[in-house]
């Protein structure tokens, strides 16, 4: 079944815009620390797309939400993703993570919780999974 995502990408293609998977997690259920990854001919690709996982509890859910974000060449972007807004939660919470793209590798800052009902925050290594990056050209 292809994504939505998928969908998007194979519409570029048609419009010559060249798309590649550049890295895979092959653990997406774990944690993921703030970290740099080398993308094999990632300095060719005017851009990368992250596929991610609100958290690690994701992971296994097959309908679940993948979030995607763009990221330019020499550029940082922040996913920020609100969670725990149904019904039965009484605190909404804000998952938020920077990243960076450039001389071909893709960096992951730390990823932070920030709850809507107070002003702490907390590192949280479960939340924001990459799950792939796509190189766009």
């Amino acid at each position: 079944m292809e994504s939505k995502i998928d969908k998007a990408l194979q519409h570029l293609l048609k419009l010559g815009v060249e798309a590649k998977t550049l890295w895979t997690n092959s653990k997406p259920g774990s944690d993921f620390a703030a970290q740099t990854i080398t993308l094999t001919g990632g300095s060719k690709y005017d851009a990368i797309l992250a596929e991610c996982l609100p958290g690690t509890g994701d992971a296994t859910d097959t309908n679940g939400t993948l979030v995607p974000i763009l990221i330019i060449k020499n550029h940082k972007n922040y996913l920020n993703y609100t969670a725990k807004t149904s019904t039965e939660e009484t605190v909404a919470e804000i998952r938020s993570r920077a990243m960076t793209f450039a001389n071909g590798k893709a960096t992951f800052a730390k990823a932070y919780s920030f709850s809507i009902n107070s002003t702490s925050r907390s590192v949280r290594l479960d939340y924001i999974i990459p799950l792939k990056i796509i190189g766009i050209k």
